[in-house]
């Protein structure tokens, strides 16, 4: 876990985890580092090979094809993505895991709304995913 620190700012985390970034060594007071860790940071790679990409777009034509269609975050108000959201939601996991609350969700959308983006993959003109970041 990375957490968006001032890089001079040492405190204590009142969580109990052992997935936080070793790039927290010297602010987090009370955290315990060792040094054979079985767990690594995942890194997000910002280039990929061309035969990636290939696939990739491959795979989403492919989608639109079938009659998918993919529409932008920002065509939606923070009501909408909480709905399309909680429906994904009970569609995978049906009443096996409570969804977060409504207000939770339209809260996190609206004020939240500058720092997100991506897209809701649609078919048949019905939601089958949520892609954000």
């Amino acid at each position: 876990v990375l957490i968006p620190l001032d890089p001079e700012l040492r405190c204590f985390l009142p969580e109990r985890t052992n997935k936080l970034s070793v790039y927290h060594r010297s602010q987090i007071i009370n955290a315990t580092w060792r040094l054979a860790r079985k767990k690594q940071n995942c890194l997000i790679k910002d280039t990929f090979s061309s035969k990636f990409g290939k696939n990739r777009r491959n795979e989403y034509q492919k989608f639109l094809r079938n009659g998918g269609s993919v529409k932008s975050l920002d065509e939606f108000s923070g009501d909408e993505l909480a709905q399309i959201y909680q429906s994904l939601f009970r569609s995978r996991f049906g009443d096996t895991l409570p969804c977060y609350p409504s207000d939770n969700l339209i809260d996190f959308f609206s004020h939240l709304r500058h720092l997100l983006y991506g897209c809701v993959l649609y078919v048949e003109n019905a939601p089958c995913a949520f892609d954000i970041v």
